[in-house]
């Protein structure tokens, strides 16, 4: 899947916040792989003509996230 990190941010508490950027086509589909991982991650389209998807989670769920997304990128097509 094609997308690009726009930015990192450590916020308030024990969390960050990713903006990730994806072209129009896939970013129902993103919305709905980071779903199924209820309990991770929350998620919100941000802007959805520039296709900005703001991603909400623990650092304790940092690497699972951060490896979910390198999946997504290392199997495009």
């Amino acid at each position: 899947m094609d997308f690009e990190i726009v930015s990192r941010t450590k916020i308030e508490g024990n969390s960050e916040e990713l903006i990730l950027k994806t072209e129009k086509n896939n970013l129902q589909l993103l919305g709905y792989i980071l779903e199924t991982v209820d309990g991770m991650c929350n998620y919100t389209t941000v802007d959805k003509e520039e296709t900005l998807l703001k991603v909400v989670y623990t650092l304790d769920f940092k690497n699972d996230v951060d490896q979910i997304l390198q999946s997504l990128k290392e199997n495009e097509g």
